[in-house]
């Protein structure tokens, strides 16, 4: 989501990506307790202030010159305007994580319980919203690898 590469990435190519780190991950659990900590769901920059005051993101092409990917009107600050598809995304990016981290490392903990614009940030909107199950134990139906 920090780079022009990775807001471009495609579903799979964005799931898929975090599979490449379960050897990574395995081969640090050998040696000390891991445990992944400050992750989200979120496929894009489009948060206020993730950059900085003021400072735009990536995706919408407003933050140091990067190209523009997409709009943000519709992936940030209002979970009602999420779309089937974009909610299917951010499941899957739950799902593939949090499989990811449980069977590799010592656990997981989310970046935050709650924000205040931006749902696909926090933990709580993502149980309200459905892209988190509740529970958060159990199968992973939408994981990736």
């Amino acid at each position: 989501m920090f780079s022009p590469g990775q807001n471009g990435l495609s579903r799979k190519q964005r799931l898929q990506s975090f599979c490449y780190l379960r050897s990574e991950f395995k081969n640090s659990q050998k040696n000390l307790y891991t445990i992944i900590g400050e992750w989200t769901v979120a496929p894009n920059d489009c948060t206020k202030w993730l950059n900085g005051r003021g400072r735009g993101s990536r995706y919408e092409g407003n933050y140091q010159g990067e190209p523009r990917t997409g709009s943000c009107y519709d992936k940030t600050y209002d979970a009602s305007r999420f779309s089937a598809e974009y909610k299917s995304l951010l499941k899957a990016m739950f799902d593939t994580q949090t499989k990811l981290y449980e069977e590799t490392t010592s656990g997981w903990i989310m970046w935050s319980w709650s924000t205040e614009s931006s749902p696909e940030w926090s933990f709580k909107e993502g149980l309200k919203g459905g892209w988190i199950p509740k529970g958060s134990i159990g199968p992973r139906s939408s994981a990736y690898c």
